[in-house]
């Protein structure tokens, strides 16, 4: 995965980014779904904030 550095905090962000507008409580999101599909980025790709 490539990452950049965020100029004015210096914190590493990967290019790759995952919608989660729906556990923002928008109108018609599903909050389970939207848990299910960050649970399973996670499972498939790691947690970004864990310490490197």
């Amino acid at each position: 995965m490539r990452y950049r550095t965020l100029e004015r905090t210096g914190s590493p962000v990967s290019e790759n980014g995952h919608g989660m507008w729906g556990l923002a409580g928008w109108t018609g999101s599903d909050e389970e779904e939207a848990s299910a599909a960050l649970d399973r980025a996670v499972h498939l790709v790691g947690d970004p904030h864990r310490a490197r």
